[in-house]
């Protein structure tokens, strides 16, 4: 019989920033120069969601917005995709229709979203409730799944990435636990990659750690090995150390993930990402780092995220090749959440917090442009680019 612990650690993920997923992939522009390109930032601001183009806000109201929690974009031509959730179902919002991606009673979560050749595929997952209605009888028969499992929807239809699971047993019943989240999506011809997490694991067995990964077409990619730590106290293992996936992108045969590192004793959160499961931390001046996106270029690497500097608050920076560069030295606190480059432009988005108002804040290169007035400071911040140019061929 099995025995595990199962950490639960949802609400320290909810401290750190909104994670910005990718949408569509633009080619390298002749010259960056054009005054037509158009960029999108995805966001809120007085808690309400908003997108922007060049700076005009779109405030995403009415019925078929109604109760949809936004998470991420992508933008085809002049058609701007949404995805979050509406209730307690997955959906996506194209150009004011919502499409329902899962019906109740199975509660689900899309996260990200990513739109190629025409098809609409979005990330997150499907919850399946707790059943006490198969009685144990060995490892190997089969039980009903509980929990959240990583799952992705192409055109609707969904793929559920069944696998990584932890067996439970309790009161002589049998329940394969899932812990899954979905950070990222990204798609690359055929190939559909979702980079997530799982916090199911059984303690002592190597193979059951799942804390940073991506799924290439439905296998897993365990990104966890090495990031791991633990202490033994009053007669149980405790984790003291693991990492967690925020963004994926794909180049070529290249794929590169971002992420951080949590550390109970020393951090709590150090900025890293993989390139092909090659791990690197990424420096900073100051005791705490995060990384929110990641977006490759050529042969550079840009991480957008934030650190916290000497004065004890956290600034928006990215690193291009490992080397951080501020975007923001407010008293109050910033973030980049979001990283787009296109040419030589770096594009970066997330919030300022200026005199007692939080801001919907855009960067081009260094430049900073708040996208919301002061009468909507309430919870505003930005967790979506994307950069539409003129030389962009339809995909």
């Amino acid at each position: 019989m099995f025995t595990k612990n199962h950490l639960l650690f949802w609400g320290i993920l909810l401290t750190s920033c909104a994670k910005p997923p990718h949408a569509t992939v633009p080619p390298s522009p002749s010259s960056d120069s054009d005054t037509s390109l158009a960029v999108y930032v995805l966001g809120q601001a007085d808690d309400t969601p908003r997108y922007w183009k060049n700076g005009a806000p779109t405030t995403l109201t009415g019925l078929a917005m109604t109760g949809i929690s936004p998470k991420a974009m992508a933008v085809v031509g002049s058609d701007v995709y949404i995805a979050g959730t509406t209730g307690e179902a997955a959906a996506y919002w194209k150009d004011g229709q919502t499409f329902h991606l899962q019906a109740p009673p199975d509660q689900s979560d899309a996260n990200a979203i990513f739109v190629s050749g025409g098809d609409v595929y979005a990330a997150g997952y499907t919850s399946y409730p707790f059943s006490l209605s198969v009685p144990y009888t060995s490892p190997t028969a089969n039980y009903p799944i509980s929990g959240p499992v990583a799952t992705y929807w192409k055109n609707g239809v969904p793929s559920v990435l069944f696998g990584d699971h932890v067996l439970q047993v309790y009161n002589g019943y049998g329940n394969f636990l899932y812990g899954d989240f979905v950070s990222s999506l990204f798609v690359s011809g055929t190939d559909v990659y979702v980079a997530g997490y799982s916090d199911e694991y059984r303690m002592g067995n190597g193979g059951t750690y799942q804390f940073a990964k991506y799924w290439r077409n439905g296998v897993s990619v365990n990104l966890t090995s090495g990031l791991l730590d633990s202490t033994y106290a009053n007669g149980q293992y405790y984790l003291t150390a693991f990492p967690y996936t925020s963004d994926i992108y794909v180049s070529g045969s290249d794929v590169y993930v971002s992420g951080n590192e949590y550390t109970f004793t020393t951090g709590p959160y150090e900025a890293l990402y993989w390139k092909n499961g090659s791990l690197t931390y990424l420096p900073s001046p100051g005791s705490l780092t995060y990384a929110n996106a990641i977006f490759a270029s050529g042969s550079d690497v840009y991480v957008a995220g934030n650190l916290k500097g000497a004065d004890g608050i956290y600034h928006a920076v990215y690193w291009k090749n490992g080397v951080p560069d501020t975007l923001s030295m407010v008293p109050e606190g910033s973030s980049a959440n979001a990283i787009f480059v296109y040419g030589n432009d770096v594009y970066a988005a997330g919030y300022e917090d200026v005199g007692g108002y939080s801001y919907v804040t855009l960067w081009k290169n260094g430049v900073t442009t708040h996208l919301n007035p002061p009468s909507l400071r309430v919870g505003a911040a930005a967790i979506s680019i994307y950069v539409e140019g003129p030389s962009k061929e339809g995909l």
